[in-house]
């Protein structure tokens, strides 16, 4: 069972303009490289006051959980539109192999950011984590069931794979991610995909 504290009530910016505008102002300072910003600095970023934040947030971790949260959903969101048609086995490659090389296409600092707060917070809100990266183990599963219907991939549990692939993604990020300028990240791309090719039983 996952020990640790738990968001009071998960905020749903999407109902919420306030939350939204909130959650907008600390990805902003996030993407500037002022992660370790303070409750004020982000309220007259936001231009919210203290009342307005403290109604959403017990605090800024867990305003951090709700960015991590957005940022994961919306970069899931953009992959699955951007590559719906796709063979289920490359969209696979793409992803998995777009989720080290990635780090090195962004010239903000929010992979470094990812990277630091998904560990901390995850002893913080262990649940509250494993619900954020929900959407990539969701797309790892559409894909790899697509995939095994097509007699192209064998899975004897779906769920399960998707699930430790996301944790080998995660672990591979959280090493890259400040090694942005490493010459051998399209190389190492190639390797974890073809290291969950096998473990998928796709023939190389």
């Amino acid at each position: 069972m996952a020990v640790g504290r738990e968001p009071r009530a998960r905020v749903d910016p999407s109902k919420d303009p306030q939350a939204a505008r909130i959650i907008a102002a600390a990805r902003r300072l996030i993407a500037e490289g002022r992660a370790g910003f303070t409750t004020l600095e982000l309220l007259a970023e936001a231009g919210v006051a203290t009342n307005t934040f403290y109604r959403r947030f017990s605090g800024i971790d867990e305003l951090l959980l709700a960015v991590v949260t957005e940022i994961i959903a919306d970069n899931c969101r953009r992959f699955a539109a951007d590559h719906a048609d796709h063979d289920p086995v490359e969209r696979l490659g793409i992803y998995i192999r777009g989720a080290v090389t990635g780090v090195a296409r962004r010239a903000d600092a929010v992979p470094e950011f990812v990277a630091l707060e998904l560990g901390r917070l995850d002893q913080a809100f262990p649940d509250g984590v494993e619900a954020a990266q929900q959407p990539v183990v969701d797309l790892l599963r559409e894909s790899i069931i697509e995939a095994q219907q097509s007699g192209a991939m064998s899975s004897a549990d779906p769920d399960r794979d998707a699930w430790f692939i996301m944790r080998l993604i995660s672990s591979t990020y959280h090493h890259y991610a400040f090694r942005k300028g490493d010459p051998n990240l399209a190389e190492v791309g190639e390797s974890l995909w073809r290291f969950c090719q096998r473990a998928l039983g796709v023939d190389l």
